[in-house]
């Protein structure tokens, strides 16, 4: 069936949708169900029960996590003593309710794919980190054969740094290896259809890479106490979405050249006639290639990556050609990001070249308006938009290396005075100032 929307649709699995007869639509939630629904539509009972009463279901137990699921959150008032307060996805079942649904094998097809897929990947799933129970994927990112994402293990400070639209981990490695010299955890991983063929990154979807990206950030949350997210290009706008998808998870962020639409000095002036296609099958009439100056000004390190690019083998600095359908779906990820700007709060730095040939600093002009934390800015005079790679790489890691040290001290501060202050029996509401930045 296809994806509609009404209160009358329930989705049995990933592709398909039962459309309920008026008899079905008259069940309530209830966040402490006496049914369930197992497999397609079968209504089965948790526990006894007596003639008369009313027969009630957890909705939230045939909804997997999807990017819109913060939209559809409503109100809960079925009255239980295990009220949660709002009807979401399957993160908000507290664990006792999915094993009480595991063990009477009462589960739907929809949410049994889901978790089948979770337990063959544990890293990225619930069990991952104790401290963050609830988080699941936001979609499932493609099996690939080969990972090329790394991570650098240090302290507890982790830093999550996701590279850009067509880009690999690699161009991220100098700046993280910056970063864990200075004592931080940093990880590195590769998104959905990268480090692969044309085709894959092709067919890739924005949601995928935000998967790829969330999953990261669960495993580095696992070891780390204060967690930053970065990114460059692409990168950075995907780390703004984890931002506003995951606030309790994302303590601060770093922006390197961030792409919210390309304005750049080397975009073409008929570029914005792209913004005309809204359908993948014309979008894969367009390609983006790669020209110069590749976004590097160093023409010593600009001739290295053209190389590495022209090589063949994609995992070292990407493909030389960005297909129109991944600049469709960086578009898609950019217009659900900026509709979500203004609930993020994390304290922000960006780093971004007056000189960035992809992207004008007009990008940073509307994130410092429009985001709703402290946003601190560095300028840079000498280089392109690949500044993690480009001649003032150096400039980026000690920038960054300032920033975080002194949110980072913040943190234990507040963390300290918080934990003083409990031993005293002071109410915990009385100690969550903002965690701001202090401009540079």
């Amino acid at each position: 069936m296809r994806r509609a929307s009404g209160s009358d649709l329930l989705q049995v699995n990933r592709r398909a949708y039962l459309r309920l007869d008026p008899v079905s639509r008259r069940f309530n939630h209830s966040c402490n169900a006496n049914a369930a629904l197992r497999r397609s539509n079968d209504l089965v009972a948790l526990v006894d029960i007596p003639k008369g009463a009313e027969i009630t279901f957890d909705y939230a137990m045939t909804r997997v996590p999807a990017v819109w699921s913060p939209f559809k959150r409503v109100a809960c008032s079925c009255g239980t003593a295990e009220c949660r307060g709002h009807i979401d996805d399957l993160t908000s079942v507290p664990a006792e309710v999915m094993r009480r649904h595991e063990e009477a094998g009462a589960l739907n097809d929809n949410v049994h794919e889901h978790l089948s897929a979770r337990s063959s990947n544990p890293a990225g799933g619930v069990a991952a980190s104790a401290r963050a129970p609830k988080i699941q994927p936001l979609a499932e990112a493609p099996a690939r054969s080969e990972d090329h994402g790394f991570v650098l293990e240090g302290g507890r400070v982790g830093i999550l740094l996701l590279h850009g639209l067509g880009g690999t981990p690699n161009e991220m490695r100098e700046v993280a290896e910056g970063l864990n010299a200075a004592g931080y955890t940093v990880a590195c991983p590769q998104l959905a259809g990268h480090c692969g063929s044309y085709d894959d990154l092709r067919n890739s979807r924005w949601t995928e890479w935000l998967s790829s990206a969330e999953a990261g950030l669960l495993r580095l949350h696992a070891q780390c106490d204060f967690v930053v997210v970065g990114g460059l290009s692409n990168g950075a706008v995907l780390g703004l979405c984890l931002a506003a998808q995951h606030p309790q998870l994302v303590n601060a962020l770093l922006l390197y050249a961030p792409t919210l639409w390309l304005s750049g000095w080397v975009v073409p002036m008929h570029a914005p006639l792209f913004r005309l296609v809204r359908h993948k099958l014309l979008a894969d009439r367009f390609d983006v290639p790669d020209v110069p100056p590749h976004g590097i000004k160093d023409p010593v390190i600009r001739k290295r990556i053209y190389d590495a690019m022209h090589s063949g083998d994609s995992t070292e600095a990407g493909v030389p050609v960005t297909p129109g359908a991944a600049v469709l779906e960086h578009r898609r990820l950019v217009k659900a990001t900026l509709a979500r700007l203004s609930s993020i709060h994390q304290p922000t730095l960006v780093i971004h070249p007056r000189e960035d040939d992809y992207a004008d600093l007009n990008n940073v002009l509307h994130l410092m308006r429009r985001l709703a934390g402290q946003v601190d800015t560095v300028v840079l005079e000498d280089s392109y938009h690949i500044i993690t790679a480009d001649r003032q790489r150096d400039v980026v890691i000690e920038r960054s290396i300032e920033y975080i040290a002194r949110l980072a001290k913040q943190h234990q501060k507040l963390h300290a005075t918080a934990s003083g202050a409990s031993a005293l029996g002071i109410q915990g509401r009385q100690l969550r100032p903002a965690l701001t930045s202090s401009p540079q």
